[in-house]
């Protein structure tokens, strides 16, 4: 019996990608349930349609997927994050045929996908157009549709799926690669594909408090972690949409919640912050390998 799993879409996207290459590494049969949202991948999990969604959750580029954590703030904790995968991502040039660079004259992809990809483009082909896509799969579906002297940025799976030719692989900065964090709604449930057991565990919080008006308030809240000598590997802030400066604060901490020394500094940052919510406890990842 397959998983079934929510995850951004349409066909071909950089998350359905890195469903399939977890899905592969763990030799496990998984149905794609492809949404139009994070909100509505997150919402098959709650409602039952899908045992797991895996979705966004920071790049190596653009730092943090807004509508990711702002759903993990919504949701309050209720759909915990049980896993990760971190996924090397390789935008590519694609269209429809095979077609000589100085023949494009549009690039279809997101706009940000095009910023990554922004020196290769000036550098060879200064003469096309961008062209803002939806997603990367989107723009893809599109050029296939169009043909002719049209491109996309996208990825290798779309290209496949949508019957285009691939120009040419290595179309961005490098070093590009993006985190995807599974959720459940069962904490203790079997562990996702491709997720490790035996790896050291990240934790993952998000708290706020009204002290953060006040000077040193933050400084002292991650105190209690450096203290006991736990490493925080991310610390972010998100609007908490009650008004203009207030802000709730996302981390991720080495080691799980049954580490001692872990559990003492959320007890004290709990003694500081009117809320901290735990997302997580979960087997830490490391990022797949790029294909040749």
């Amino acid at each position: 019996m397959s998983l079934r799993v929510a995850c951004l879409g349409p066909e071909g996207t950089v998350s359905q990608e890195a469903l399939e290459a977890a899905a592969v590494s763990a030799n496990v049969d998984v149905e794609p349930l492809l949404t139009a949202t994070i909100h509505d991948a997150v919402k098959a999990v709650t409602s039952g349609e899908a045992d797991l969604a895996l979705v966004p959750l920071e790049n190596s580029l653009e730092g943090g997927v807004a509508p990711t954590l702002d759903e993990l703030l919504a949701g309050d904790g209720m759909t915990p994050i049980v896993g990760e995968v971190i996924h090397t991502v390789r935008h590519r040039l694609i269209a429809k045929d095979q077609i000589a660079l100085d023949q494009i004259t549009q690039v279809h992809t997101l706009p940000f996908v095009a910023d990554q990809c922004g020196p290769w483009l000036r550098e060879n082909l200064p003469q096309a157009t961008v062209v803002p896509a939806s997603s990367t799969a989107d723009a893809v579906k599109t050029v296939a549709a169009l043909g002719g002297m049209t491109a996309a940025l996208g990825t290798e799976l779309a290209a496949r799926l949508y019957g285009c030719e691939v120009l040419h692989d290595r179309v961005d900065e490098g070093g590009n690669t993006t985190r995807f964090v599974w959720l459940s709604t069962d904490s203790d449930g079997d562990l996702p594909p491709g997720v490790n057991p035996q790896v050291p565990r990240r934790t993952s919080i998000v708290f706020w408090g009204s002290g953060a008006e006040e000077p040193g308030w933050l400084v002292d809240c991650l105190a209690e972690f450096g203290s006991r000598g736990v490493n925080l590997t991310r610390i972010e802030s998100r609007p908490r949409r009650d008004g203009l400066g207030s802000y709730v604060f996302f981390a991720d901490i080495d080691g799980g919640v049954d580490d001692p020394r872990v559990d003492q500094a959320l007890s004290g940052l709990a003694a500081r912050a009117d809320a901290v919510s735990l997302l997580g406890s979960y087997p830490s990842a490391s990022a797949t390998p790029l294909k040749p």
